[in-house]
């Protein structure tokens, strides 16, 4: 497609420029409280579930490979926000937060609220909608 200068930009270029813009802004929302924005993100998703989340579950959900999940587990571990349980077979490990994540999940809720809103206040109302669910389409036919 081309932009408003008649020059060819693809799509996957302007999801990934997006996409750059969206971690640069979290991370130095969240430098703030010494976390990342994929930290968050994995903090965000253990907080939806009243269980332990396996790291398996986790790596299915970010689409990310074992040693980065456990790197990323490990780290939040270390700043007391997860703790990190032996699952009740195998090799698994389990995670789940701490009243720490808990309230820094809580804290930060805002911020990225206000996050989204700014990703979304270049569309109507009416668009909005209609955008997210052709990002979850794309997503769905890329994981297929």
């Amino acid at each position: 497609m081309k932009n408003n200068k008649g020059e060819y930009v693809d799509c996957g270029m302007l999801i990934k420029q997006i996409s750059d813009h969206i971690q640069s802004h979290s991370n130095r929302q969240l430098n703030k409280v010494n976390l990342t924005a994929t930290q968050f993100r994995y903090l965000e998703y253990m907080k939806q579930s009243s269980e332990p989340v396996s790291f398996k579950d986790v790596e299915k959900h970010f689409q990310t490979s074992q040693p980065t999940v456990s790197g990323i587990m490990k780290r939040m571990a270390e700043k007391n926000l997860i703790v990190i349980e032996d699952a009740d077979f195998g090799r698994a490990k389990n995670a789940r937060l701490t009243e720490k994540g808990q309230a820094l999940v809580d804290d930060s809720g805002i911020e990225r609220e206000n996050e989204e809103k700014l990703l979304l206040s270049a569309l109507q109302e009416d668009e909005r909608e209609l955008f997210h669910d052709m990002l979850e389409r794309i997503n769905k036919k890329l994981s297929e």
